[in-house]
C-alpha cells in the first residue's frame, strides 16, 4: 500500500519561535503512515465478496431459472472478482483503504510510532525533561502529542485532547498544514499560561521539524 507523500512545507521556523517564547523543546513530525495495516485489504475483500454474494442470492430469488450450473460458476467468479478488486483498491487509493481502519486502531499505531521515535532519538535527555513531540500521521489523519515527564502537569491528557480537537477537523479534510499551525498556536497559548516551566539555557534538539514516509 503506497504511503502518502511527505509534506512539502516546513514548521522549523514556527517551532523555533514557540521554543523561544515558552522555553520548551518542540518537535513536529509529519509521517506518511505509521503501519502497513495488512488487515485492511482482507476486510475490504470480505465486505465486497459478501455484498456480491448477497447480490447473487437476490438474483436467484428474482430469477430461479437463471442459476444454472454455468451461471453458478460465473456467480462465484463475480464474488471473487469483487473481493479482489476491493482489496486492490485499498492498496492503490489511500482514502478508500482508510475507510477500513478504525479510529481506535489508528490512534494506537500512531501513538506507538510516536513513542518509539521519542525514545530512539533520545529526546528525553533534555535538561529539564521539557520536550514535546507533535506527530501528524497523514494516512491515518491522526495526531498524537507526546510530552516528556517535565511537562506532564502543564500538559495533562485532558488539555492535550483540547488541542487535538482543534486540529481534528482540518486533519479529517486533509489540511495538514493548517492543522499543525492551529495545533502549535493552541499549544503555545497553553504553555504561556502554564506555571512551573524551566527556561532552557540552549537549544538541545536541533531538528524542530522531521518528515518521514513511515512504514
Amino acid at each position: 500500500m503506497p504511503a502518502p507523500q511527505t509534506a512539502p512545507w516546513s514548521f522549523q521556523g514556527r517551532a523555533e519561535t514557540l521554543e523561544e517564547r515558552t522555553g520548551v523543546e518542540i518537535v513536529v513530525a509529519t509521517v506518511g503512515r505509521c503501519d502497513n495495516y495488512p488487515e485492511i485489504p482482507w476486510r475490504a475483500f470480505a465486505l465486497a465478496a459478501s455484498l456480491a454474494g448477497i447480490a447473487m442470492v437476490l438474483a436467484e430469488w428474482q430469477r430461479p431459472d437463471w442459476m444454472g450450473s454455468q451461471h453458478i460458476t460465473l456467480a462465484i467468479c463475480a464474488v471473487l472478482f469483487a473481493g479482489v478488486l476491493a482489496a486492490a483498491l485499498t492498496m492503490l487509493v489511500p482514502g478508500f483503504g482508510r475507510r477500513f481502519l478504525s479510529a481506535i486502531e489508528a490512534e494506537a499505531e500512531v501513538r506507538q510510532y510516536a513513542a518509539v521515535m521519542f525514545l530512539e532519538r533520545e529526546w528525553f535527555r533534555t535538561s529539564h525533561r521539557q520536550a514535546v513531540l507533535l506527530l501528524v500521521a497523514q494516512f491515518e489523519r491522526t495526531v498524537v502529542i507526546l510530552p516528556d515527564t517535565g511537562l506532564r502537569k502543564q500538559l495533562e491528557d485532558e488539555r492535550l485532547r483540547e488541542i487535538i480537537d482543534i486540529m481534528r477537523p482540518r486533519l479529517a479534510a486533509g489540511e495538514f498544514e493548517g492543522a499543525v499551525s492551529a495545533g502549535l498556536d493552541a499549544l503555545e497559548d497553553m504553555l504561556l499560561q502554564a506555571e512551573g516551566l524551566q527556561r532552557k539555557q540552549r537549544d538541545e534538539i536541533s531538528e524542530e521539524h522531521i518528515e518521514e514516509k513511515g512504514v
